[in-house]
């Protein structure tokens, strides 16, 4: 661009740039937030793939990011006053923060506050994968008008998108690291962290994300440990949630017994709602409830050519 400005009216940003004219296809990449107001963008030349797909920031700065085609190029994409409308008249960004949060609506317990664990350092600007953007929205992809609806997570996931994590995968809030006097978030905070793609197998647990809660249960402080699982719809096995940009995770407590007397027995042990998935168990032959035992044994089997 050889010139750029933007205004604000009432809640709306209209931005202004002047465009080398061309009738050839351009791309267009829009970035908000992605410096602060002491520092210059600078950008070096070069593919859109190795410029914006590579582009990470951290920790705590949350990136507004799309990506628009002009296929008709500056000139074919213009009105009559030269203006660049046709592809642009809304354009929805997309966060590269998820969010998480905590409800609780049952008897006897009162949730006291929570701390989320093994949260990425940095993140990446853009949902990059496999050579390409990812597109976050259904319908016209050159956003011309409201004629688009955001996909929802199992389409994203349907499709191989698992999230884009910067190639230094460095974990803050590590569960190693915490501490009773470590400061919780309020009961009713919400918390932002960057995308985290699920490892299947890792034994590593710095690097899957989990929820540590503390709650007052028939009128005592316990701990208790979430991981961020569903059971698959198919076959009701329990599957991690890739942490995926611009969603939020909700964890709603319906139903609590007495948990951990401490956080570190809480940490360390398999999460209250991820028993029979848990990577801390998995070298176990047998789990029981108290009452009834279920045990396995194990099986080898020699294969020979």
């Amino acid at each position: 661009t050889e010139a750029f400005d933007c205004e604000t009216n009432n809640g709306v940003t209209t931005f202004k740039a002047t465009l080398h004219a061309t009738m050839e296809k351009r791309v267009m990449h829009f970035l908000l937030n992605y410096v602060d107001d002491s520092a210059e963008l600078k950008l070096n030349y070069g593919h859109e793939n190795n410029v914006i797909g590579g582009l990470t920031v951290g920790p705590n700065r949350d990136v507004y990011w799309q990506r628009v085609e002009l296929p008709e190029g500056i000139n074919g994409s213009t009105d009559q006053n030269g203006t660049v409308k046709k592809y642009l008249t809304k354009v929805p960004l997309v966060r590269n923060f998820s969010k998480i949060k905590v409800t609780e609506a049952c008897d006897h317990f009162e949730l006291l506050g929570f701390y989320v664990l093994n949260v990425p350092k940095r993140g990446t600007v853009a949902p990059f994968i496999n050579g390409s953007f990812v597109k976050y929205y259904n319908g016209n992809a050159q956003f011309n008008g409201a004629s688009f609806t955001p996909k929802t997570y199992a389409t994203l996931n349907t499709e191989g998108y698992t999230g884009t994590m910067p190639d230094n995968d460095e974990r803050i809030n590590k569960h190693t690291e915490f501490t009773e006097s470590t400061q919780l978030l309020d009961k009713d905070a919400s918390y932002y962290l960057y995308e985290s793609t699920y490892i299947e197998g890792n034994k590593d647990k710095d690097k899957t994300v989990s929820v540590l809660l503390k709650g007052k249960f028939n009128d005592k402080d316990y701990w208790y440990r979430v991981d961020l699982v569903k059971p698959d719809a198919q076959t009701g096995e329990i599957k991690y949630f890739d942490v995926l940009r611009n969603f939020a995770y909700t964890i709603n407590i319906k139903h609590v017994t007495e948990g951990k007397t401490s956080a570190k027995d809480a940490i360390e042990q398999p999460a209250g709602n991820n028993i029979l998935s848990s990577l801390d168990i998995a070298h176990l032959t047998n789990v029981s409830d108290g009452m009834a035992t279920l045990e396995v044994n194990y099986t080898d089997t020699v294969l020979i050519s």
